[in-house]
């Protein structure tokens, strides 16, 4: 299977042959965050290159973007076995709720209350980024938004790298 990734195959649908592009994705389960504290984070990497996506999650200040980070990784590794690393970009990442954990508080004169923690699923989706060049159709809608968000991560990053600097000269040795 990692051989035909990249690669645009047929399948019948009954009526018509439709055209499959095959991606490399990965689904994290069960992650124990909001599904609205995690898009927060996925808007920031949505559509950029693997690398950045990474440089970019490692100085976020939010507790969200450390699970995200995991994921991403794990995703990346598993891409990397067919693809080179330089050449990978995050071409759709989604959050979707998940179930929440009910769990009981103890309140006083022995009654308890309810708390739901929330968990979400989060599907990681790369591409290669010499098949947007190729004109892949879902590619090249992907290849503008790209180098939109290129620039945008260049600032964020670029912003991040001030701000750890800035914080380094506080006089903390």
């Amino acid at each position: 299977m990692p051989t035909m990734i990249g690669h645009t195959i047929a399948i019948h649908n009954g009526k018509e042959h439709l055209p499959v592009y095959i991606t490399v994705h990965m689904v994290g389960h069960y992650i124990h965050m909001s599904a609205q504290k995690a898009r927060r984070i996925i808007d920031l990497i949505r559509e950029i290159p693997y690398e950045d996506a990474l440089r970019i999650l490692e100085f976020i200040p939010y507790r969200a973007s450390y699970p995200i980070l995991k994921l991403i990784y794990s995703a990346g590794e598993k891409a990397a076995k067919s693809h080179d690393k330089d050449e990978l970009i995050i071409s759709g990442i989604e959050v979707n709720e998940g179930p929440s954990q009910k769990r009981l508080k103890p309140q006083a004169q022995g009654r308890s209350c309810l708390i739901k923690r929330s968990t979400c699923h989060i599907t990681v989706r790369f591409n290669n980024i010499n098949n947007i060049e190729k004109g892949h159709r879902e590619s090249k809608r992907l290849g503008d938004k790209m180098k939109r968000r290129q620039s945008q991560s260049e600032r964020l990053s670029n912003k991040l790298k001030d701000k750890c600097i800035s914080m380094s000269g506080r006089g903390v040795k």
